[in-house]
């Protein structure tokens, strides 16, 4: 008869024979599975990989599409100086080449007004062409206006050679809570720092040419003594290459991913402040500013975003035509008036403006723009 104390003793023999047993079948099988198993277990993602990856890699591209040239890549690149730039910088669902009417108006309005300068559209996530785009506003402007080149923009590849490189191999432009806004506040700067020349936001319409005006240059916009960074001119070398890298260094040095302006408009106005050596900067002479000018509201930013609407309101027609009479350009706050659509035929000051300086896009507009 077996008792419960030689019962105990020989079920902890028989476990410990089943775990050598176990074991040394372990040891001798190959190596090389235990390498699959650890190679096939998932590792986590970084909290922005997603995102990321629709900026480095984009949407898959169908088999009758082909992806825009990179713009680094590409054989035909900015002339430095004689460039402006548009970025584009949201992530769509399709990764086609679109965008909106508005924004080919602004595209328009400076291919149209500045023949003899490159209009360069650069989009940060790789967009493709497919045939039922070709027919879309935007490549019908770039069939109509030899001028405007559209380039896909690998920005990682973009900030190489800049003082923003550790910035943007950190992935710390990715906690933007305003990451379209930030995106493209950071690439214009790397832009008119690598080729000079002008940047310029998708909500500008363009009433004059640029062609003779210096580079180096901004605009007063609100208070006074905020420069507006939606319209920025640098020079590819000197003075205008310096300024350039001081902006770039503040910001990746002050980035503040939850404030929408810090990144913007408050950095070029903090950076110019100090190399102008002055608080207010309204009508400051060139030479104190190391050759870069400061125009006043009435060059570019005469009318004020709190009047905003105004710009589709055909009863404020002759007083906003009287307040931009002598603007080279009107800005139009996309983010405010975006839910405001603009009848052709109007005569508001969109209206009028558009029909003058974006005619294709106008006309192309089927009743409203």
């Amino acid at each position: 008869m077996i008792t419960i104390r030689n019962s105990s003793k020989l079920c902890f023999v028989i476990g410990v024979l089943y775990l050598t047993i176990n074991l040394c079948q372990r040891l001798t099988e190959p190596y090389h599975n235990y390498e699959s198993e650890i190679a096939e277990t998932p590792k986590p993602k970084n909290e922005h990989s997603e995102l990321i990856d629709c900026y480095k890699v984009g949407r898959p591209v169908p088999q009758d599409g082909w992806r825009l040239p990179d713009v680094l890549k590409s054989e035909r690149k900015p002339r430095p100086g004689k460039t402006i730039f548009f970025h584009e910088t949201s992530c769509p669902v399709n990764g086609l080449l679109e965008i909106g009417k508005r924004q080919v108006c602004s595209i328009e309005s400076a291919a149209k007004n500045n023949p003899n300068l490159d209009i360069f559209v650069l989009f940060t996530s790789p967009r493709y062409i497919s045939p039922d785009v070709l027919s879309t506003e935007i490549w019908r402007l770039k069939l109509t206006y030899k001028n405007i080149f559209l380039r896909n923009n690998d920005m990682w590849e973009y900030t190489k050679n800049s003082s923003a490189v550790d910035f943007m191999e950190s992935g710390g432009l990715f906690d933007s809570k305003f990451l379209p806004v930030h995106m493209s506040d950071f690439l214009r700067l790397l832009s008119i720092w690598k080729y000079g020349g002008i940047y310029m936001d998708t909500d500008i319409i363009v009433k004059r040419t640029f062609e003779n005006l210096p580079l180096n240059y901004g605009g007063i916009e609100e208070h006074g003594v905020d420069l507006n960074n939606g319209l920025l001119s640098l020079a590819p070398n000197g003075n205008g290459h310096e300024i350039g890298d001081l902006f770039i260094k503040d910001f990746a040095k002050n980035f503040k991913p939850k404030s929408w302006a810090t990144n913007g408009p408050m950095l070029i106005t903090r950076v110019l402040r100090k190399v102008c050596n002055a608080t207010d900067l309204r009508e400051i002479p060139t030479e104190r500013c190391r050759g870069f000018k400061v125009y006043s509201r009435e060059m570019f930013w005469a009318v004020s975003y709190i009047k905003a609407n105004s710009f589709f309101n055909e009863s404020e027609l002759n007083n906003l035509m009287q307040q931009t009479r002598n603007s080279y350009s009107i800005h139009v706050f996309n983010h405010m008036t975006k839910g405001l659509k603009q009848k052709i035929g109007a005569k508001t000051l969109y209206g009028v403006m558009s029909e003058e300086h974006c005619p294709i896009t106008y006309s192309n507009a089927d009743g409203f723009l």
